[in-house]
């Protein structure tokens, strides 16, 4: 694995110090994951290859980025910067990211490019509950719910709650059904009159 981060260490540096065209500004990111992919046709496949290339993507241009089992094998021999967990796209798991740091290269970029673990799963927590509002029954059924382990003041306005739930949700299953059986040109003919 030195031999890995070596590398990207050297091609970040003829990166930097490379003879651009006026004008051009060249900026790679780079990202290094420790595993054991499956190789078919030439080719690397498997959850290891997709958790160097999310890591990768993280990243911004001139940051090399290190996974936490890559990191663990080199850090006695190279600068680490622990940035967090972060859950990144597709994989199973939350990734410990690290940034591998070197004199002569940039070494603040911002947060990555992928939420932090916490906030994802915050932010997964906040949607399901917003995408459907519970109906009036399943409410009443909650409320209910809450009488067994509610202070004995509590019990009765909680008891009181659910029954107004349940009356809601009988009147408005009525009402459904009711406006069900009329048509439009019933209800017309009837304003009108």
């Amino acid at each position: 694995m030195t031999d890995a981060v070596e590398a990207a260490l050297a091609a970040q540096q003829a990166i930097r110090t490379h003879n651009w065209p006026e004008g051009a500004h060249v900026f790679v990111r780079m990202g290094l994951h420790t595993g054991e992919p499956a190789v078919e046709g030439g080719a690397y496949l498997g959850v290891d290859v997709s958790r160097a290339a999310r890591i990768c993507a993280a990243g911004h241009g001139g940051q090399i980025l290190l996974s936490q089992a890559t990191g663990e094998l080199v850090a006695d021999r190279t600068e680490l910067r622990d940035l967090g967990v972060y859950s990144l796209a597709g994989l199973p798991r939350p990734e410990r990211i690290f940034q591998l740091s070197t004199p002569g290269l940039p070494a603040d970029f911002g947060e990555l490019r992928v939420p932090r673990a916490q906030r994802r799963r915050l932010r997964e927590l906040l949607q399901a509950r917003r995408t459907r509002e519970p109906t009036l029954e399943e409410a009443a059924w909650r409320v209910r719910a809450m009488l067994p382990g509610a202070e004995v003041p509590l019990q009765k306005p909680l008891a009181n709650l659910g029954a107004a739930f349940f009356t809601a949700h009988r009147a408005v299953a009525g009402a459904d059904s009711f406006l069900a059986h009329l048509d439009r040109t019933t209800i017309e003919k009837e304003t009108a009159r």
